[in-house]
């Protein structure tokens, strides 16, 4: 969990593209541009779950897919959430807000560990 949160926090444009592909990229992209699209998400999806099954069998294959497909999803709208506009960063920065305030590596990898926690644990 900790290795994939890294790799997603070294990679910001990445992580800002992921919060943009459904609701804005995939519903004005059309034709081979999204199939191509789609198909190295396909790829870089087998990579994530073989990676995660050599790193951590008790997953399973169908975990690690899920895994795969929940982690995307939660970069995308972590990544938003912890990286807000100029208005919100300035509330957030009062003393009184900073329960509110999000770390995006590290809130990622507590949240990854504790679903493939549960992952493995699901027999």
């Amino acid at each position: 969990a900790r290795a994939v949160s890294e790799g997603f926090a070294a990679r910001p444009r990445l992580c800002t593209l992921a919060g943009l592909l459904a609701p804005v990229l995939e519903r004005h992209v059309a034709g081979p541009a999204l199939e191509e699209t789609k198909g190295e998400l396909l790829t870089l999806a087998t990579r994530f779950a073989e990676a995660g099954a050599l790193a951590c069998p008790a997953v399973g294959p169908e975990g690690w897919a899920l895994a795969g497909r929940l982690t995307f999803s939660l970069v995308a709208g972590h990544w938003a959430a912890t990286h807000p506009g100029p208005a919100v960063a300035e509330i957030l920065a009062r003393p009184d807000f900073a329960p509110l305030r999000k770390d995006f590596e590290a809130d990622l990898a507590d949240g990854l560990a504790a679903m493939l926690r549960g992952l493995a644990g699901r027999g």
